[in-house]
C-alpha cells in the first residue's frame, strides 16, 4: 500500500520510486513492522483488537454501500460485478456489520471517529498542495 500511494503521488514520492526500482522493500517492511510492534508494545491487546474490529467492519460496510451504488450507477454495463441476489446480500453484509459495531465499547468509538477525524485532515491538507488537477500546464 505504500508503494501504490506513492506511486499515485498521494505519498512521498520516493516511496513509490523504491517500490517500482525494488529498493528499499525490506527497509520498509522493517519500518512497518517496528511502528506496529511499538504500537502494539503500549496498547493492551483487547483495546487493539476491538480498533482493528471496528476499522474492517467500517470498511466492510463502506464495500457493501459501493457494490450498490456501482450497480445501480451502471446498471447495463457487462463488466459490472454479478451477483444473484444483489441487493440482498450487501445489504445483509451492512446490517451484519454495523449490528457487529454497534456492540463495541463507546471508547472504541470514540477512537475510532478520532482516527478517522485525523485522516480526512491529513487527506484534504495534504491533497490541496499536492494535487495534480490543482496545477495549471507551463
Amino acid at each position: 500500500m505504500v508503494f501504490c500511494s506513492g506511486r499515485l503521488v498521494l505519498g512521498c514520492c520516493v516511496l513509490g520510486w523504491w517500490g517500482f526500482v525494488g529498493l528499499g522493500v525490506c527497509l520498509w517492511v522493517f519500518f512497518c513492522g517496528l511502528i506496529i510492534s511499538v504500537i502494539a508494545g503500549f496498547i493492551p491487546l483487547g483495546t487493539l483488537a476491538e480498533i482493528v474490529n471496528i476499522g474492517t467492519l467500517a470498511a466492510f460496510v463502506i464495500v457493501s454501500l459501493g457494490v450498490i451504488f456501482v450497480r445501480k450507477l451502471h446498471k447495463n454495463n457487462e463488466a459490472t460485478f454479478k451477483n444473484k441476489w444483489h441487493p440482498l446480500v450487501p445489504l445483509l453484509g451492512i446490517f451484519s456489520c454495523s449490528a457487529l459495531m454497534f456492540f463495541l465499547p463507546v471508547e472504541t468509538w470514540r477512537r475510532f471517529l478520532i482516527w478517522v477525524l485525523i485522516g480526512i485532515v491529513f487527506y484534504f491538507t495534504y491533497s490541496i498542495k499536492h494535487s495534480h488537477l490543482n496545477k495549471k500546464p507551463a
